[in-house]
């Protein structure tokens, strides 16, 4: 496996953390990696009602699994995110996109119901890299607080638990 950070797990929500997408993969026709540069200075800029737009947005075009569809639902929230979009690498899967994208806006909706504002840039950049590299046992989240998947477990029961 080469040394470059791991990508999104296939499954976002399932259990079967280990589960990532490596370079092996890619190389075996799964897809490239995810580009996630400048995806955190266009978080830092959405307020919580343009991150629950998005949210919509992104369920509802993930059925889709395709980038031009998924750029073209998140468009009337946040061009600067559909530009994001358009940007990555060709044969980049559309559904690992917006699992990654669903995870990061819920991560940082619950944290602006925990903090009552918006994260800062620096813990923003922390949210995008950790989802992306799958270390969704690391987000900047209390324990006690319910999961950002919506489970209605604590977030230590769920996903703040260390994969074994």
């Amino acid at each position: 496996m080469a040394d470059h950070p791991r990508t999104l797990p296939l499954d976002l929500f399932g259990r079967n953390r280990g589960d990532l997408v490596d370079d092996d993969d890619v190389a075996a026709g799964m897809g490239p990696a995810i580009n996630t540069a400048g995806l955190a200075g266009i978080f830092y800029r959405l307020t919580p009602n343009d991150l629950y737009r998005l949210r919509a947005a992104v369920t509802q075009a993930d059925a889709a699994a395709s980038l031009d569809a998924l750029a073209g639902a998140v468009a009337p929230s946040s061009e600067r995110l559909a530009a994001w979009l358009h940007r990555q690498p060709v044969g980049t899967s559309g559904a690992s996109v917006a699992a990654l994208l669903t995870t990061v806006i819920n991560v940082l909706l619950t944290l602006y119901v925990v903090a009552d504002e918006a994260a800062p840039p620096a813990q923003v950049a922390e949210v995008v890299d950790k989802a992306r590299t799958g270390l969704l046992h690391e987000m900047p989240i209390p324990g006690r607080v319910s999961c950002f998947c919506g489970s209605g477990k604590r977030y230590k029961r769920c996903h703040g638990t260390a994969p074994r």
